[in-house]
């Protein structure tokens, strides 16, 4: 998958609901700019300059967000921001987040 996404110019991903949004990490992991959906989960964990932001029902705005992504201004931090994003939330962070909610699933319940 890293070649497949090393090979696109951008990847664009105007969800209008999403449970995480793997594919985007994946794509900032692999130094590929992201046009995304201003929505809940990606602004739980993105920020300005992290992707560029889209309205998914406005296709004039999906339109400028691509557009803005050719732009080596805008292409180039957003690159940057994406590498460190995805460093954020590799494997190894995210089961450590985890392991807290897996110790409590592992103590007995009290009758």
């Amino acid at each position: 998958m890293p070649a497949l996404y090393r090979a696109a110019t951008a990847l664009v991903f105007p969800s209008t609901k999403e449970g995480f949004g793997l594919v985007v990490l994946e794509a900032m992991a692999s130094g590929v700019p992201v046009v995304t959906s201003r929505i809940a989960p990606f602004t739980e964990y993105l920020g300005d300059g992290d992707v560029l932001w889209c309205d998914p029902l406005d296709t004039a705005s999906i339109a400028a967000a691509m557009t803005a992504s050719l732009d080596p201004a805008r292409r180039a931090p957003c690159i940057a921001r994406g590498f460190a994003v995805a460093a954020a939330h590799d494997w190894t962070r995210t089961a450590q987040a985890h392991l807290a909610s897996y110790e409590k699933l592992r103590e007995p319940a009290h009758a």
